[in-house]
């Protein structure tokens, strides 16, 4: 199973670092989000999956 924020990253043609800097979003929090280091996913990374 792929984690979620990686399949949108996929899905959009972004790297990492594109995805945080168009979407304003901290790269601390994202790196939190997408590497297990938070129970929650963000609400920044969620309102563009959505």
């Amino acid at each position: 199973m792929n984690h979620p924020v990686k399949e949108c990253i996929q899905k959009l043609g972004l790297t990492h670092r594109a995805f945080v800097v168009l979407y304003n979003i901290s790269w601390e929090r994202f790196r939190s989000c997408l590497y297990g280091y938070t129970d929650s996913t963000p609400r920044a990374i969620l309102n563009v999956m959505g």
